[in-house]
């Protein structure tokens, strides 16, 4: 199987600056699922775009913690 570079959701732990959240970001995918994160340049208008994404993620999983706590466990 060939590898492919795909945008996938994935958990970030330092790429993009990011810890501990899933997000969209391009991947090299190969026979054992997701092989590397791969990080690509933006600029100051997509960092700010993509931050923007990641606070909304962060908003939501607050949310629905305290809607259901079990989701903390």
């Amino acid at each position: 199987m060939k590898k492919k570079l795909l945008p996938c959701a994935v958990q970030l732990n330092g790429e993009y600056g990011v810890n501990n959240v899933y997000a969209g970001v391009p991947v090299i995918v190969g026979k054992d699922g997701v092989e590397k994160i791969e990080q690509i340049d933006l600029d100051e208008k997509e960092k700010k775009e993509f931050m923007h994404s990641i606070d909304a993620v962060k908003a939501l999983w607050e949310v629905a913690s305290k809607i259901d706590p079990d989701l903390l466990k």
